[in-house]
C-alpha cells in the first residue's frame, strides 16, 4: 500500500473511532431530523429560492443574449442586402 493510501485508511479510522466513541458529535442536523421550522431550515429554503432565482435570470440573460445576436444577423443581413441591391444596380 502507498504512503496515501495509508495516509486515507488512518483518517477514515479516525473518524469512524471519533463518531463511536462521541456519538452526540455525530448527530444529524435539524434538517436531517425532519424538523419543519427552525432557523436553519428557513436558511436553508432561502437559499434554495435564492439558486433558483438566479439560475433564472442566468437562463433569462442567456436567451436575451440570442436574441440580440439574432436581431444584429438580420439587420446584418438586410444591410448586405441592401448594399448588394444598390452595388447591381450601378
Amino acid at each position: 500500500m502507498s504512503r496515501r493510501g495509508g495516509l486515507l485508511v488512518a483518517a477514515a479510522a479516525t473518524v469512524a473511532a471519533t463518531a463511536a466513541l462521541f456519538p452526540g458529535a455525530a448527530r444529524a442536523c435539524q434538517a436531517c431530523f425532519g424538523a419543519e421550522d427552525g432557523p436553519m431550515i428557513e436558511g436553508a429554503r432561502a437559499g434554495g429560492w435564492a439558486l433558483i432565482g438566479l439560475a433564472a435570470v442566468m437562463q433569462g440573460a442567456f436567451a436575451t443574449f440570442f436574441l440580440i445576436l439574432r436581431r444584429r444577423l438580420k439587420q446584418a443581413a438586410a444591410a448586405s442586402a441592401a448594399a448588394g441591391g444598390r452595388a447591381a444596380h450601378s
